[in-house]
Parts: C-alpha cells; sequence; structure tokens
C-alpha cells in the first residue's frame, strides 16, 4: 500500500499509532484490501478498483450503495457499514479511492466447511433483506443481453490472448446464446416485481464473526433484483458441489431458511414460484459476468496483469459451472429439490 496514501489516511480518520505493517488481504475479485492494525482498533482499507471510479457515475454508484447497506443496518441487518469522512463514504487521495471500514473479527467460510445450519441463516438473513422491502432508489435489474455477432468477435480477440478454455468456450457458445435469448424473455416476465437487495451474496461476502453470527459486507452491486432471482442464484451458490451438482440437502435448508421469514410479506419470493424463468435468468447474470471477465482478460492496456489473472480465474469458473449446469440439467435438479422444501 502506498505509504503517503496510508498516513493521510490515519490522519484523516484519527487512526492513532500503527503498530504495523499494512497485511494486504489476498482473494478479491475486484478492489484491493488492506488490513490495519492500530493501538486501538484494526481498520479494513479498501483501494476501489479505478476502471469501475471512471465509469459514468462511478462515484456516485458507490455512494448510493452505501446509503443502501446503512438503509438495511436501521432495519437490523448485520451490515458493516464504511465509515465517513465529512459525511462521504469515499476518501479520495490524488488518483485513488479509498472505503475504510472497522475490521471485523472473524472468518468467510469456504463452501466446504459451510453447515447446513449456517446455509439455513444465510437463507434467513437473505429473507430479511427481501422482507425490508426499502423504498429506496436503486440500480436497475440486471439485463445481461450480448448479441451472437458479440460473443463472435470477443471469442476472436480471447483467442489472440491465449485463454485457456478457449475451446471449451467454443463449445458452449451456441448454448450462451439460446441462455442469452431465454434470459431477455425471463428477465421481461420477472421485471415487475423486484426488491432493493445486496445483489451478490456469496462466500466471500459474509463474514461469521465471534457468535458466529453473519455480517453482509461488500455492497457495491445494491440494487433491483426480482426476489425469487436472486434466492435462487445465491441458493444455487452455497449449494452447487465442484460446479457439477446441486446438494440437495443444503438447496432445500437454504431456502427453508428464507421461507421461515414472514411468507404474507409481498416482497419474500413465493417458494412455489416460477422457477424456470428464474434460472434463465440466473444463467443470464453467469453469462453477464463471464464476459465482463472476458473483456477485463484481453484489456491489457486498462488492467494490470494480476487483475487478468484474477479475470482468467473467474471466467474458467465461470465457464465450467455454466458447462455443467447444462450437461447435467441444474434446470431439473432445482424442480426436485424445489419439490421437497417443508
Amino acid at each position: 500500500m502506498n505509504k503517503n496514501d496510508l498516513m493521510k489516511i490515519a490522519e484523516a480518520y484519527n487512526f492513532g499509532e500503527i503498530k504495523s505493517n499494512p497485511k494486504q488481504i489476498t482473494g478479491g475479485r475486484l478492489h484491493q484490501l488492506w488490513k490495519i492494525d492500530t493501538e486501538h482498533t484494526s481498520y479494513a482499507v479498501k483501494k476501489l478498483n479505478p476502471n469501475l471510479i471512471v465509469q459514468k457515475g462511478g462515484f456516485e454508484n458507490f455512494r448510493m450503495t452505501e446509503s443502501i447497506a446503512t438503509a438495511f443496518c436501521d432495519n437490523e441487518i448485520p451490515v458493516n457499514l464504511a465509515l465517513n469522512y465529512q459525511g462521504d463514504p469515499l476518501f479520495e487521495i490524488n488518483n485513488s479511492v479509498y472505503m475504510i471500514f472497522k475490521w471485523i473479527e472473524g472468518n468467510s467460510l469456504s463452501r466446504q466447511k459451510l453447515t447446513l445450519q449456517q446455509t439455513y441463516q444465510i437463507g434467513l438473513l437473505l429473507g430479511k433483506l427481501h422482507a425490508a422491502d426499502l423504498n429506496l432508489t436503486g440500480k436497475e435489474p440486471d439485463n445481461f443481453y450480448f448479441s451472437e455477432s458479440h460473443w463472435c468477435q470477443l471469442i476472436k480477440c480471447v483467442a489472440k490472448k491465449n485463454f485457456p478454455q478457449l475451446q471449451k468456450l467454443q463449445q458452449l457458445l451456441p448454448h450462451i446464446n439460446e441462455m442469452n435469448k431465454k434470459s431477455l424473455d425471463a428477465n421481461e416476465k420477472l421485471k415487475h416485481h423486484c426488491v432493493i437487495s445486496h445483489r451478490d451474496i456469496d462466500y466471500e461476502n459474509i463474514i461469521w464473526n465471534a457468535n458466529n453470527s453473519p455480517v453482509v459486507i461488500d455492497w457495491e452491486l445494491a440494487g433491483l433484483i426480482n426476489p425469487l432471482v436472486e434466492l435462487l442464484g445465491t441458493a444455487l451458490l452455497f449449494s452447487i458441489i465442484d460446479r457439477q451438482f446441486i446438494d440437495k440437502e443444503r438447496f432445500v435448508s437454504f431456502i427453508n431458511g428464507y421461507r421461515s421469514n414472514n411468507n404474507s410479506c409481498a416482497s419474500i419470493a413465493p417458494i412455489s414460484g416460477n422457477w424456470q424463468d428464474a434460472y434463465y435468468a440466473v444463467m443470464g447474470i453467469w453469462s453477464g459476468w463471464l464476459e465482463y471477465n472476458l473483456q477485463r482478460f484481453i484489456d491489457d492496456k486498462n488492467f494490470p496483469q494480476s487483475e487478468r489473472k484474477i479475470a482468467e480465474r473467474e471466467a474458467i469458473n465461470t465457464l465450467l459451472t455454466f458447462d455443467h449446469a447444462i450437461s447435467n440439467n441444474f434446470l431439473q435438479q432445482i424442480t426436485v429439490a424445489a419439490a421437497e422444501v417443508a
């Protein structure tokens, strides 16, 4: 971490004496993160990805999503909020932008270490997010659609950069195009019922604190989403094993946690809902993440090698999950598992 930046942050946020060198926390997909130990407490210092900040409305997007996190915190959702400096959650130094948080003593857990009870707890937490039914302005629901010509051109560029799974990408292209069209139709049906939510609850964005309770972090994708789409997408994320099949016990545990909330609330997704449309919408989100990371992978002008390696990893993981979703008929597995919900 830049030493001058650290000194300015420490002064602005009254860190006091810094006890040791910043410890970089690896594993993030978009931003850089350090743990700073001071004489009083510890902080998480997040340096925002400059490619996201320079996008149109980049600054305001981070401010808006942090205001959404604050609103959920006011509704007793366990949230780790950014510390404000002069009323702003963003702290700008020269050409760098940071967000500062109190460090949470705890751990994010991998799929292998997560218990059924914890899976249930995350389902319960998602249900509380939806039941809050916040009346706020948020980013519109994602509707990732890319034309066949766009994918063909992207694959040509990827081929020039020696993408390790190029052959698999080429093989899946007809399925990707088909799913793109189905997700477009599904989103058109589902867009009329949306709630404000996190939209990116995964293993890395849940910290299990000292009381073994989940705390939600990283709110920068918060916005509007159909509740059934987020329910299914998050349930899949916490129940897919080795990208190949759905652990029915975990899936059912997650759904039961979710539905333990007040089912009379209109913003709670109906468990008897349209799983097929929700599935295609989720596949559309996956294809959007695949496309974004392939774009990062090929762009050596705007992204450093370290970030392009992360993009390569994310693209491969998404591609292989996409492959197994088709070959192992995830939609059928979802239908069977959903029928067993208590």
